[in-house]
């Protein structure tokens, strides 16, 4: 059993009463057996699970769920947090969670996960087309988000691993002279290295 959202009132009914329990509306009898498909790139999925997940709350929670994705989708990867959803219980990281495990997006595509929800809750979950390539946020830009999060890597002139410790020097050739300075240390490979030479 799941819960469905009133046609008329927006109240959180069943999806095998008859009618609804809050203003007596009529609710169709084939709602329990409506699924929920998405063509995503030329490819059909079934997203029921997800429309039940979702209309499982309320409808203010609904409304803040879909606030927040189309928020971040806007502003990633300059907000990407989870502050506004933990201040309300961590509503909707369910959703986020089976989105993106069952699309199998990969972290760099994350942006995505909230434009589709954002787009679910738009198209009331009726069947629609989403087109992956069609959608980036403002200020996304993946050569400058790569760059950025490689930038202060140490990585092993030798052989490029990023596994990079440091060491103390032992003695010096002239007793305690150059033993207080670190060298780095490839842990793949053990090729050592001063920094910044």
């Amino acid at each position: 059993m799941a819960l469905i959202k009133c046609p008329e009132c927006g109240g959180q009914v069943s999806d095998k009463a008859p009618a609804c329990i809050h203003c007596g509306c009529p609710l169709p009898s084939n709602t329990a057996s409506k699924k929920f498909y998405v063509n995503i790139n030329g490819r059909s999925y079934d997203m029921t699970e997800l429309k039940e997940m979702y209309q499982a709350y309320s409808p203010e929670d609904q409304e803040l769920i879909y606030q927040y994705c189309k928020s971040t989708f806007k502003k990633y990867p300059t907000s990407y947090n989870y502050q506004e959803l933990k201040n309300c219980e961590y509503r909707g990281l369910d959703l986020i969670q089976y989105v993106k495990e069952n699309l199998k997006w990969p972290d760099v595509k994350a942006y995505l996960t909230y434009k589709f929800i954002a787009k679910c809750y738009k198209k009331d979950f009726e069947s629609f087309s989403f087109d992956t390539d069609k959608y980036k946020p403002e200020g996304y830009n993946r050569s400058k988000l790569i760059s950025a999060t490689s930038q202060n890597v140490v990585r092993c002139p030798r052989c490029g691993s990023t596994s990079v410790t440091t060491e103390e020097q032992g003695y010096g050739l002239f007793g305690w002279i150059g033993a207080s300075q670190k060298k780095n240390l490839c842990q793949k490979c053990g090729h050592k290295w001063w920094p910044g030479r």
